[in-house]
């Protein structure tokens, strides 16, 4: 049995921000990742289309102008591109915000069993075995309980470079489907 592994901090928006950018980055194809620009890039050519083409159309058959459906349809894209690239930031900024402070003071506790959770609100232990996959990026570690739901630790949160790589060790022994974005880099006086 191996000593405990112990980390604490207060989650703070940027925790959040960066566990989901790590979450998109590993459950997105590497076709998919560009797919968003592409979109956005292709919403831009058919805005710009459409407006020159506004100079030359006029009435339907029925009498309708078809401005109207077409201020919609890009209305409607260009909505979609901005959730897809830079409104689901906003949002979790709100939903982080709203949080009380005592539930976003953190303490975690790795051992062989599994981790332990606590904030000033509620406790929780999850065996490894609960754990379905583990991703290490730069920012820190995501524990994936399914595919929606996960634990974000952030880097900041260990005492040491040294009990980031104990705990990196420990999940890849415990968990089957150990993801790596790369080296946490953890660092206390961050």
């Amino acid at each position: 049995m191996s000593e405990p592994i112990e980390a604490h901090c207060v989650l703070t928006e940027d925790d959040y921000l960066a566990g989901f950018q790590a979450q998109r980055r590993q459950a997105a194809r590497p076709v998919m990742r560009f797919a968003r620009w592409f979109f956005v890039g292709f919403l831009a050519l058919a805005t710009l289309t459409t407006a020159a083409s506004w100079a030359a159309s006029g009435l339907d058959e029925t009498g309708r102008s078809a401005r109207g459906a077409m201020v919609g349809i890009l209305g409607g894209g260009w909505f979609l591109a901005y959730m897809l690239t830079w409104g689901w930031k906003q949002l979790i900024r709100k939903q982080v915000r709203a949080l009380p402070e005592a539930e976003r003071t953190v303490s975690w506790t790795f051992d062989d069993h599994g981790l332990a959770c606590r904030t000033g609100l509620s406790e929780s232990r999850s065996a490894w075995g609960l754990m379905k996959k583990v991703v290490e990026s730069p920012d820190g570690f995501l524990f994936f309980e399914n595919e929606r739901f996960f634990r974000i630790v952030p880097a900041r949160a260990f005492p040491s470079a040294d009990a980031a790589r104990r705990l990196a060790d420990l999940a890849r022994a415990r968990v089957a489907n150990y993801v790596a974005l790369g080296e946490c880099r953890a660092d206390p006086e961050l």
